[in-house]
């Protein structure tokens, strides 16, 4: 059998390679192919030790996705605690029982801000 080339190997592959000349083990066909995949070569080139036109792997750019600008939320708004509880007590007086989302709905409150405020 003919002795490989390593004259011309790309340095990344280098520690690869003399790891594997110095060990008497042969590489299993999982590391071949992962040696493959990361050289970008063919499966034939790791395991016949002709790596030169393999590639070193570059790291790749990330892609930043173009994702429309947020709107503006709008400015929260201020409530008067004092004013609400008066109010609340008037629709305790009146002559027909109102529902929490009635009473939300008069003060231009949703009903969980109501029960929030109460609790």
């Amino acid at each position: 059998m003919m002795e490989p080339d390593f004259t011309i190997i790309p340095s990344c592959h280098l520690a690869l390679i003399e790891s594997l000349k110095r060990s008497e083990l042969t590489p299993t066909l999982e590391a071949s192919l992962k040696t493959a995949v990361q050289s970008r070569a063919s499966l034939t080139q790791p395991l016949t030790g002709v790596l030169s036109d393999g590639v070193c792997p570059q790291p790749e750019q990330q892609l930043v996705p173009k994702l429309p600008h947020p709107q503006p939320r709008a400015a929260q708004r201020e409530l008067d605690g004092n004013e609400t509880q008066s109010r609340l007590r008037e629709f305790l007086l009146l002559s027909t029982q109102i529902s929490v989302l009635e009473a939300g709905r008069r003060l231009n409150m949703e009903a969980r801000e109501l029960y929030l405020r109460t609790n």
